[in-house]
């Protein structure tokens, strides 16, 4: 493979090189070595940076979809004013809670001699 187009330092001998580049394995897509010693420097991803967040995201909400609200977040959707049933899933409190977070930070903005 050809190799990452920035000099890494390598941790086990020292060498400050380009990094090679060959096939990871299980979840990882590309190993970086060192040229020198051959040591591991990391593993990299073929996906933009953004690509890579979205992917954690949209794992994130779908494992608290699977789980139940916590104590803390039934407890802040009690003190934010919340009025509705108890929401089904952690995904759906928080979404509750930003939702009613964003109703008081607008609510806070326009109160008279307030500033932003």
């Amino acid at each position: 493979m050809k190799p990452h187009s920035t000099v890494q330092i390598c941790k086990a001998c020292g060498v400050v090189d380009v990094p090679l580049l060959s096939p990871g394995t299980g979840p990882h897509t590309v190993r970086a070595s060192c040229p020198s010693c051959g040591a591991f420097i990391r593993w990299l991803s073929l996906l933009a940076p953004s690509e890579r967040v979205a992917r954690q995201l949209k794992a994130r909400l779908e494992a608290m979809q699977k789980k139940a609200p916590s104590a803390a977040q039934l407890s802040y959707l009690q003190a934010l004013g919340d009025a509705q049933a108890a929401p089904a899933n952690m995904r759906e409190a928080s979404e509750r809670i930003e939702a009613l977070k964003g109703n008081t930070e607008a609510k806070r903005s326009n109160v008279p001699g307030r500033t932003p």
